[in-house]
């Protein structure tokens, strides 16, 4: 991750850090289908805005799942699809490539001139803000919101602390992946000092599966297969969700514990929807760069957790996805 001691971090972290002071109305933003990454940020932004005085809202595409709904300051949270004014506030996007992944205000408030901070650490972000603070190098957003909140000499909170450990936590696999470097692990510990709670922090995010959503992990791991040595591919139609009971959000780490195979460096989860086919890829280390994949069907994401959608339908998508991929890992030496 960039070193905060460089000249053009000190620059971002104090511009930011004046706007926020400046401004008394934040507006916080979270991307589509959210995660622990995107909402733990979110979560400790709230924290603190509550902490300094200033009037906070937190808006997103899309409804909060239930494993997060712990986190701090969920109950600012509202889901939108039309218009909601956004004037005389500071709009504060987080873990967000590009204005399509979350509310059309984003973009509005782009073009109205609007001040736009762009906190993220996808590596194909748009620089979309009016102040882009984006690290591809960095684990998670949280990680870089932890590094920036220290900068500013914030008071940290149990509740910030839990809920950035929770953005780290989730978007390193648990401390699995292959962007879990030392930082992240300094990070975790010193989220830990400030009250953050490992054990119960993992038990709310993954040990809370119904049994439908067991069922429905079950047909996956069924279809699973070998696309190539150490690449899993598994999928799910929409007749394996009708006959177990179970909903898309129930698909939430699949396919991270699809890398549980023995061997297996990537995984890839297809998961027939209405109209589409969503894919998700994950990698445990830099054998494969999902986000290189992700893009060549038109997505996104970083290097270790990408995804995209696909009109197209699941058995067109596989046969897609089986093609594409497999010719990029021949082309790819280093795969």
């Amino acid at each position: 991750m960039n070193s905060v001691g460089t000249s053009e971090m000190r620059q971002l972290y104090d511009r930011i850090g004046s706007l926020l002071e400046i401004y008394d109305k934040w507006i916080l933003v979270v991307h589509h289908r959210p995660d622990g990454d995107t909402l733990g940020c979110a979560s400790a932004f709230a924290s603190l805005g509550s902490d300094l005085g200033k009037n906070v809202s937190w808006y997103g595409k899309d409804p909060v799942p239930d494993n997060y709904q712990f986190l701090a300051n969920v109950s600012r949270y509202k889901k939108v699809s039309g218009s909601d004014p956004v004037d005389n506030a500071l709009i504060i996007v987080l873990d967000t490539s590009n204005v399509e992944r979350s509310i059309t205000q984003i973009d509005q408030s782009c073009n109205n001139k609007n001040e736009v901070i762009n906190i993220d650490h996808h590596g194909d972000n748009s620089l979309y803000g009016t102040v882009n603070l984006v690290d591809g190098s960095a684990s998670s957003t949280g990680e870089m919101i932890w590094n920036f909140f220290k900068y500013q000499g914030y008071r940290i909170s149990q509740n910030m602390a839990e809920a950035l450990y929770v953005a780290v936590m989730t978007d390193t696999g648990n401390f699995s992946y292959g962007n879990t470097t030392s930082d992240v692990l300094t990070a975790a510990g010193e989220l830990a000092k400030h009250g953050a709670r490992p054990c119960y922090l993992y038990e709310r995010v993954y040990n809370n599966q119904s049994l439908e959503a067991l069922k429905l992990w079950g047909r996956a791991f069924a279809h699973a297969e070998y696309l190539l040595p150490g690449v899993i591919l598994a999928w799910l139609d929409k007749k394996d969700f009708k006959e177990t009971g179970a909903f898309a959000k129930d698909t939430e780490n699949l396919v991270s514990r699809i890398l549980e195979v023995k061997d297996a460096v990537f995984s890839i989860l297809i998961v027939e929807e209405e109209k589409a086919s969503r894919c998700s890829f994950r990698a445990c280390d830099n054998a494969i760069n999902a986000q290189e994949i992700a893009s060549i069907f038109g997505g996104g994401g970083h290097k270790q957790a990408s995804g995209c959608v696909m009109d197209l339908q699941l058995s067109d998508a596989l046969k897609e996805i089986r093609e594409k991929v497999k010719d990029y890992v021949e082309r790819n030496s280093s795969c």
